[in-house]
C-alpha cells in the first residue's frame, strides 16, 4: 500500500493506494475522532462489492446502514440528494457519524454533497469503485449535483476523512468505464506532467487494452501517478481559485457534450477526450501550440480508442448554448484550459466566440 499525504490549509488526510483495502478501513478508523454509526452509499449493483467493508465495519462493533440510488448521471440530481438525506435521518446519523461513498463518480459526487449539507456537514471517506473515480472525482473534495442547464452547477467542497483507491475494485469494471477515466489520465499528462506523457505513448498499446487485470502494474503505475498529480494540484490550490482550474481541460467542451445530449448518452471521460481535442485545436489556432506537438497529444488521444468527433444528433449550435451556462463562465466569458506544449497549459479567456465556434465546428 502507498499513502499520499494531501495537505490543505485547514486540513490534512490520507488518500490510500493499494489492493484489498476494503477490510482495512476499520483500522483506518481508529485514528480518526468519529462515532459508531456509518452510512454507506452505493448503488445496487454494487452491494456484493462492498460485502467486505461491510462485514469489515460489522465485525468492529460499527452500526452500518446501506443507502442506494440507481446508477446514470441522470441520477446526479437535487431529488436523490433529498432521498439520500431522508435516510440519514431516519437511521439518525448526527454530527460525529460518517458517510461512506462507495461507487462511481456519480455516487460520490452525490453521496458527498448530501454529506457536506446534513447538519451542516458530517465526516465522509470516499471509496471510488471506478478508474475515473480513482485518478480524479473522487481526490480533491469537490461535490456536485447536476442542474437542467449544466453539470455540476450545485455543489460545495467537502473534504473527506481520507480517500481509499483499491486497484481491485476495477476488476469487473467494463472495459468503456475503463477507458473514461483513462481521459483523465491523459489530461494529467498534458497539464503537467511529460513523464506521465511519454509513459502514456511508449506503452500506448497495452493502455489501450483498458485491461486492468492481466496488466495490473502498469495500471497500478499510472493510477497511483495520476492521484498524486491530483493530490498536488489541490494541495496547492483547494477551492479553485488558480491553479486548480488546469484540471479543467478538456471539461469545457465536454460538460457541454454531456449537457447537449443529456446526462449518459456519452460518458464523461468520452466528452472530455473529445473536448481535450478541441482545446489543443483552440491552442494551435491561437498560435500557442505548435502543430508537432498539438499531433502528438491528438494522436495519443485517437490511439487510445477515443472517439475525435462529436455524434451529429446535437447541432454545433446546441454545444456553444451548453458552454455558456458552464461554470467555468466569467463576466459572460468563456474560459479554455489551453495546452502550449506537453506539460504546459494556461487558462485562456477573451477568445472571440467566432474562433470558439469554428472549433466547435471541426468537432463534427
Amino acid at each position: 500500500m502507498k499513502t499520499i499525504a494531501l495537505k490543505l490549509h485547514f486540513k490534512n488526510y490520507p488518500i490510500h493506494v493499494g489492493i484489498n483495502l476494503l477490510t482495512k478501513v476499520p483500522g483506518f478508523l481508529q485514528h480518526e475522532s468519529v462515532s459508531r454509526k456509518i452510512a454507506i452509499v452505493t448503488h445496487p449493483e454494487l452491494v456484493t462489492m462492498a460485502q467486505p467493508l461491510i462485514d469489515a465495519l460489522t465485525e468492529a462493533e460499527y452500526t452500518v446502514a446501506v443507502q442506494t440510488f440507481p446508477s446514470g448521471e441522470p441520477n446526479k440530481s437535487m431529488d436523490t440528494v433529498m432521498s439520500l438525506v431522508n435516510g440519514f435521518v431516519e437511521n439518525k446519523l448526527e454530527r460525529r457519524d460518517t458517510v461512506i461513498a462507495f461507487g462511481g463518480g456519480v455516487v460520490g459526487d452525490t453521496a458527498g454533497f448530501a454529506a457536506s449539507v446534513y447538519l451542516r456537514g458530517i465526516n465522509l471517506i470516499q471509496i471510488p469503485t471506478t478508474l475515473l473515480g480513482q485518478v480524479d472525482s473522487a481526490i480533491g473534495g469537490k461535490t456536485a449535483v447536476n442542474h437542467p442547464s449544466g453539470k455540476n452547477l450545485i455543489g460545495t467542497f467537502c473534504q473527506p476523512l481520507f480517500t481509499i483507491v483499491d486497484h481491485t475494485l476495477l476488476a469487473t469494471l467494463p472495459k468503456r468505464e475503463v477507458k473514461s477515466g483513462l481521459a483523465e489520465i491523459v489530461k494529467y499528462g498534458v497539464i503537467g506532467n511529460a513523464g506521465l506523457f511519454k509513459y502514456l505513448e511508449a506503452h500506448v498499446d497495452r493502455i489501450a487494452q483498458c485491461d486492468v487485470v492481466n496488466h495490473t502494474d502498469l495500471w497500478a503505475h499510472l493510477i497511483t501517478r495520476s492521484a498524486a498529480d491530483k493530490a498536488k494540484v489541490v494541495a496547492a490550490d483547494e477551492k479553485e481559485s488558480g491553479g486548480r482550474e488546469l484540471l479543467n481541460f478538456g471539461h469545457t467542451i465536454g460538460h457541454a457534450i454531456e449537457n447537449a445530449f443529456g446526462y449518459g448518452a456519452y460518458l464523461h471521460g468520452e466528452a472530455v477526450a473529445i473536448g481535450m481535442v478541441g482545446a489543443t485545436r483552440l491552442g494551435e489556432q491561437l498560435k500557442l501550440i505548435d502543430g508537432k506537438t498539438a499531433t502528438r497529444i491528438e494522436t495519443l488521444i485517437e490511439k487510445l480508442g477515443f472517439d475525435m468527433t462529436v455524434k451529429s444528433t446535437v447541432t454545433p449550435d446546441q454545444i456553444m448554448k451548453a458552454m455558456q451556462t458552464d461554470k467555468k463562465v466569467r463576466d459572460g466569458k468563456m474560459r479554455f484550459v489551453v495546452p502550449f506544449g506537453i506539460a504546459d497549459a494556461e487558462v485562456v479567456a477573451e477568445i472571440p466566440e467566432a474562433t470558439v465556434r469554428d472549433i466547435v465546428a471541426g468537432l463534427f
